[in-house]
């Protein structure tokens, strides 16, 4: 299982790091009404989604073999290292927006219409979706007991969801003495997000790239 948590945490780790998720998460926490509910919310939101694009994952990787050179698995990092490769190209690109808009809209919505809200900001999630899928395929063409698999993939869920759980956990725990603490995470997180992008993006591709030439 060792070997498998070798492959599997790294990209974890790199799904993890989602300005976008941390960011609308912070802005959750900061509305008037009912925001650590809300938050919660937003958080199953992206937690279906993403347990949802494994079972569709699975569906298409279909496990493979455990092989140490396949074909399969160097198209899945090769494909997954030029995606990435893209979104840090569309990152470099990207403008900033207006963060009050953003705020004023998830004022005004429903509680329930925030699992929606997870829902879609998970999907446009784009760079978490691509390191997410080739964690799966790690997973599902490991040799290691059925039980080792569950927990491993327990493990890249809870990893990747860092960004909402983490604004969330610690709004639940401290109360308004949190409040410090998010509103630097979120001042970090707003004048840094597209170096973050960019770097995230460009070292996975690296490393998804040379992972696909060795398993060739």
């Amino acid at each position: 299982m060792e070997e498998l948590l070798a492959k599997v945490v790294p990209l974890a780790l790199g799904a993890a790091v989602s300005p976008m998720v941390l960011t609308v998460q912070i802005f959750i926490l900061a509305g008037r009404v009912k925001p650590l509910l809300r938050a919660w919310v937003f958080t199953a939101g992206g937690a279906l989604t993403l347990v949802a694009y494994s079972v569709l994952g699975a569906t298409i990787l279909k496990g493979g073999g455990a092989e140490r050179h396949s074909v399969s698995t160097a198209i899945i990092r090769l494909v997954a290292a030029a995606l990435l490769l893209l979104l840090a190209i569309r990152a470099a690109r990207a403008k900033t927006t207006s963060s009050q808009k953003l705020l004023d809209r998830l004022d005004s919505a429903s509680t329930l219409s925030f699992l929606i809200v997870g829902v879609l900001t998970m999907i446009a999630n784009f760079s978490t979706l691509v390191l997410f899928l080739p964690a799966i395929h790690e997973i599902l063409r490991s040799s290691v007991s059925e039980a080792d698999k569950f927990l491993t993939y327990a493990l890249l869920l809870a990893i990747t969801m860092i960004p909402a759980l983490l604004p969330v956990g610690i709004a639940t725990l401290m109360g308004s003495r949190a409040d410090g603490i998010l509103e630097g995470l979120h001042r970090f997180v707003t004048k840094h997000t597209k170096q973050i992008n960019v770097g995230i993006c460009l070292l996975f591709a690296v490393l998804l790239t040379w992972g696909g030439i060795k398993a060739l």
